[in-house]
């Protein structure tokens, strides 16, 4: 709450005061805003509240469940990989 805060406070005194204002003030409250909606959410909603899409995950046995994880794990590998691939080109750039 502090940042949205500040963000609006910086965005009110650059426009007024300096003339000058700034586009990422905005895209700072909204960003914090949001966190702050799923946050709270996450917090105050009991476990058994949450919407869940299980439908299908909870009528499969163990095989079944274990076929439906495998595409976001994949995913979640590959992703990382390719991260610590762009950080090695990086370091080669700056030699």
């Amino acid at each position: 709450m502090a940042a949205m805060f500040s963000a609006f406070v910086v965005q009110v005194f650059m426009r007024y005061a300096v003339n000058r204002p700034v586009a990422w003030t905005l895209e700072a409250c909204l960003t914090a805003w949001l966190w702050l909606v799923l946050w709270g959410g996450a917090f105050v909603v009991k476990d058994r509240d949450h919407v869940k899409f299980d439908l299908f995950y909870v009528a499969m046995r163990e095989r079944g469940r274990r076929a439906f994880a495998l595409p976001p794990a994949t995913a979640i590998v590959a992703e990382k990989g390719e991260g610590k691939k762009k950080k090695k080109k990086k370091k080669r750039k700056k030699k």
